[in-house]
């Protein structure tokens, strides 16, 4: 008999609503795609390599490829607000104030600098919309799994 290790890296973004009184409200859920370089991103992490600091959103609704290093059309990026680790899953969250990223949003991702950098993840068909006055929380999660 053979025994093998096997690990599976999945993801998802929710997108809250902050409101006036501070409660958070879920608009939305939905699962991404660790794309091939936020594969070698986690290699170049275990090897040195500093960590992912950002969120970026955009309205590019084209199917995510495995082979994807960009947002198709980027609105606006934050860096994290907070980040947290519990048991084999990891979430960072990412304000959007009421002036930034207004608009339809179709696609978004998480990425290891304030331009550019090293994209991890992406997700598309979101189908949200941000207007102005609204502050949004998007939250990437990424459990890690035996397979």
């Amino acid at each position: 008999m053979k025994l093998e290790d096997k690990m599976c890296v999945s993801g998802k973004l929710t997108i809250f609503r902050k409101e006036a009184d501070g409660k958070l409200t879920k608009v939305l859920e939905k699962n991404n795609l660790v794309v091939n370089t936020g594969l070698q991103f986690l290699v170049n992490l275990m090897n040195g390599s500093s960590g992912l600091s950002h969120i970026a959103v955009g309205t590019d609704n084209t199917a995510v490829q495995a082979g994807d290093t960009t947002l198709g059309n980027e609105l606006a990026r934050e860096a994290f607000s907070s980040t947290a680790a519990v048991s084999t899953t990891w979430r960072a969250d990412a304000t959007f104030g009421s002036t930034e990223a207004v608009g339809t949003w179709e696609e978004a991702g998480m990425f290891n600098a304030a331009a550019s950098g090293t994209m991890f993840n992406r997700v598309t068909g979101i189908g949200f919309t941000k207007s102005s006055g609204d502050t949004i929380i998007a939250r990437f999660e990424i459990t890690f799994s035996a397979v």
